[in-house]
């Protein structure tokens, strides 16, 4: 049975021993509709090419749609909270 400290249940070599890079997620930056959008877009491709489980993919992009939509309700308010100071400072 296999420790923790063994390197092939850990997966950080190879079989020569040599060690192996971890690759480090890279952290997605959905912090405006264009990127959220973008990220749709790369969702939809990689299911469309068979990269990607077709429900995997659904089950992204109903969340990405719910961060397009805060998106969306943050901006307004910033909106509307900037109409309703400028009203009041007439």
């Amino acid at each position: 049975m296999a420790g923790p400290n063994d390197a092939a249940a850990n997966n950080d070599a190879d079989d020569a021993g040599e060690a192996i890079p971890r690759r480090v997620p890279t952290r997605l930056r959905l912090d405006s509709l264009d990127r959220v959008r973008f990220e749709l877009v790369k969702v939809y491709r990689s299911a469309r090419d068979g990269h990607r489980d077709v429900g995997d993919a659904s089950k992204l992009a109903h969340i990405l749609v719910a961060i397009a939509r805060i998106l969306e309700g943050s901006d307004l308010e910033k909106r509307i909270t900037a109409l309703e100071q400028a009203k009041d400072q007439r």
